[in-house]
């Protein structure tokens, strides 16, 4: 099996052509989707992630601008 591949897209300008519902393709070598690992919820709502699952390749944001972005659509001070 191919090993999971993580990336972070930060401090960066996303615009509103950018494809939130399916942002990337999947990993060339794998052929597994990128993905979000936010996580469900426990009983007290702390995040459960499983970063050793080889299942998916993982992908954050942070910190990232403009109308395309769902975790910062404001512009950078």
């Amino acid at each position: 099996m191919a090993t999971a591949t993580a990336v972070v897209i930060r401090d960066s300008a996303i615009n509103e052509g950018f494809n939130i519902a399916q942002p990337w393709a999947a990993a060339v070598g794998s052929g597994r989707p990128f993905s979000g690992n936010t996580g469900s919820a426990d009983d007290k709502g702390n995040l459960q992630r499983n970063l050793n699952d080889n299942g998916f390749n993982r992908m954050w944001e942070y910190n990232n601008r403009g109308v395309g972005s769902t975790v910062v659509a404001e512009p950078k001070q």
